[in-house]
């Protein structure tokens, strides 16, 4: 009989050392909820939340009407105050699919509403004229003057308004060298009198000299002399 040989030592080799293959199946999880004891549980880092101190929300600007328009766009005047500057904001233009319908309508009803009559432009700034009206004709009631946008003021208006800034700006340029001419008269006129009262001051000097001269002449003495 051939001899017995002895069984080779089988090494068992812990699950940690198998390396993962393609074919290998996912490590999966007990019915407990639990892993598996072989798999390394990942946990997620909580995120921080965001402190609300520092957090900055875009203020919502109120419209208050609608200045003007063009083919596209509105000029919309704002309400409230410019933090920063402490002024009231100013009108911007936008399209007109953003405006408030509500503004919309209201501006184009302004625009077909009645007409006042108006006696003229008193004033202007950026987007405003300061518009002087007539009396009521019916009741007599007298009407203040009051800024509206420039969309509202007549071409005959506003050609009559520039053309009273223009005569006015000749007449004040007019005005200045007359001005001018009449101090340099007022001037040479107080020359010629200083002039005068130097020359009177002159010959009376004169005069009393030679008074003086004829009295102590000899000639004189020998006269009075007995």
């Amino acid at each position: 009989m051939p001899p017995k040989r002895k069984p080779a030592r089988i090494i068992p080799i812990s699950p940690r050392r198998i390396r993962p293959t393609l074919t290998s199946p996912p490590p999966t999880k007990n019915k407990s909820g639990r892993p598996p004891k072989g798999a390394h549980s990942i946990s997620k880092a909580p995120q921080p939340k965001r402190s609300k101190i520092g957090a900055k929300r875009n203020p919502l600007f109120k419209a208050k009407r609608i200045l003007d328009e063009n083919k596209t766009d509105y000029l919309i005047d704002w309400d409230g105050v410019d933090p920063k500057t402490k002024k009231p904001w100013v009108p911007t233009w936008h399209p007109k699919s953003c405006a408030n319908r509500a503004l919309a309508a209201e501006w184009k009803e302004s625009k077909a509403g009645q007409e006042w009559a108006a006696q003229g432009i008193v004033h202007e700034d950026e987007h405003h004229y300061k518009i002087a009206w007539e009396d009521n004709p019916k009741t007599g009631e007298v009407y203040q003057d009051t800024w509206e946008p420039k969309a509202f003021a007549s071409e005959a208006m506003v050609k009559e308004w520039e053309q009273r800034n223009i005569e006015m700006g000749a007449s004040s340029l007019a005005n200045e060298p007359a001005t001018s001419d009449d101090d340099s008269l007022a001037s040479d006129d107080d020359v010629d009198a200083e002039l005068d009262e130097e020359h009177e001051s002159d010959e009376d000097a004169l005069q009393q000299q030679i008074a003086q001269e004829i009295q102590t002449s000899p000639s004189r003495s020998n006269q009075n002399s007995p």
